[in-house]
């Protein structure tokens, strides 16, 4: 009786915060995210909830922390913030209402994630494994259809990564590279051998972020982009610059 009292008080206070929402941002609330345009200044953002599962692998020396689970959650989004948010500057062209308002203007891309134990659109796992060794790795992954991600520890920190058996490498922050996933990006762009050269037509970009470097480019808006049409007809968004 007291659960269902309690879920009956939260879905009205998700409802709400919608209809606050709703009024402030055209939204494209979907499985994968809460897309935003707020309709003032014509800024886009991302929300993701993240449900996270945290796992001591083998090779950590201790489990996870209280201090350590808010610590990551704290480096993720200075990650965030210093390799993707405000980075990427959109525009609109067409003939509707909105791009009347907004035309020629720099629209900035903005991706948030909060912590929560319900209504994850992502469920993420992450790995502790032994922060001090350098050979300790575990490779990180999504499952775009089902909304999972795995991670680990080391993540959040910048690593050296190599194309194939080529001396061309760069360092890369995992979890940086993993949001470009996240956000619909779902190509790797990189060979993990000489012999798979071919299948990956930006193999040779190796300092982009979706291959092995930090650098973000236009072309992994794609996702985004669409779903921007689809919430205002008449409209076509496009990425205006990228600072690198």
């Amino acid at each position: 009786m007291g659960n269902s009292h309690d879920e009956a008080i939260q879905q009205a206070y998700d409802a709400y915060d919608d209809l606050m929402l709703d009024k402030r941002y055209l939204r494209d609330n979907d499985a994968w995210g809460d897309l935003r345009i707020d309709r003032e200044n014509g800024a886009i953002s991302l929300l993701l909830r993240w449900k996270y599962n945290w796992i001591k692998r083998w090779d950590a020396k201790t489990d996870w922390t209280d201090l350590e689970k808010n610590a990551f959650h704290g480096k993720v989004i200075f990650v965030i913030n210093q390799t993707w948010n405000n980075k990427i500057f959109l525009s609109v062209s067409g003939k509707s209402e909105f791009v009347s308002k907004f035309n020629g203007k720099d629209l900035s891309f903005t991706i948030e994630i909060i912590q929560t134990d319900r209504h994850g659109y992502w469920d993420v796992v992450v790995f502790k494994i032994d922060n001090d060794d350098p050979n300790s790795f575990r490779q990180s992954s999504i499952v775009w259809n089902s909304r999972y991600v795995e991670l680990d520890s080391k993540d959040i920190v910048a690593a050296a990564k190599c194309l194939g058996s080529s001396k061309v490498c760069h360092e890369q922050i995992g979890l940086s590279h993993e949001l470009g996933h996240i956000i619909g990006y779902l190509a790797d762009e990189y060979y993990s051998d000489d012999a798979d050269k071919a299948t990956t037509p930006f193999s040779g970009d190796a300092s982009a972020l979706m291959n092995i470097g930090m650098e973000l480019r236009s072309r992994y808006m794609g996702n985004v982009i669409e779903r921007l049409n689809r919430m205002v007809p008449g409209s076509n968004f496009f990425v205006k610059s990228v600072k690198k």
